[in-house]
C-alpha cells in the first residue's frame, strides 16, 4: 500500500494542510536544492495555519474571557441583590 493513501486514511485532512507561506516553504525548497524532500511537512503545517498561526499579543492573552468573566459577574452581582434584598419597607427600617 502506498505511503499517501496511509497517511489520507490516518489523517482526512493531510492534503488540506499548506505549507506555502510558511517557514515549512523554505525549508522545502532548501532541500529541493540538495535533491531532498521531507514528506513529513504536512504534519507540521498546522502550526502554521488557523489560530495557531497568528501570535499571540500580550493585549490578547490579558483579556482572553474578558466578556464571559464580566458577564459572569454581572449575573452575580444580580442574584446576589435579589437574594438579600429587603423584601418591604418594615424590614428595610428594621435593620437601621
Amino acid at each position: 500500500m502506498d505511503m499517501d493513501m496511509v497517511m489520507e486514511k490516518l489523517n482526512s485532512d493531510y492534503r488540506q494542510r499548506k505549507i506555502e507561506g510558511t517557514p515549512l516553504q523554505r525549508v522545502q525548497e532548501r532541500l529541493a536544492k540538495q535533491g531532498l524532500r521531507d514528506p513529513w511537512d504536512h504534519n507540521e503545517a498546522w502550526q502554521y495555519m488557523g489560530r495557531y498561526g497568528n501570535p499571540a499579543t500580550l493585549w490578547a492573552t490579558l483579556t482572553r474571557g474578558f466578556n464571559w468573566g464580566f458577564g459572569a459577574f454581572l449575573l452575580a452581582v444580580r442574584v446576589e441583590y435579589f437574594l438579600t434584598a429587603p423584601k418591604n419597607e418594615e424590614e428595610h427600617a428594621s435593620k437601621h
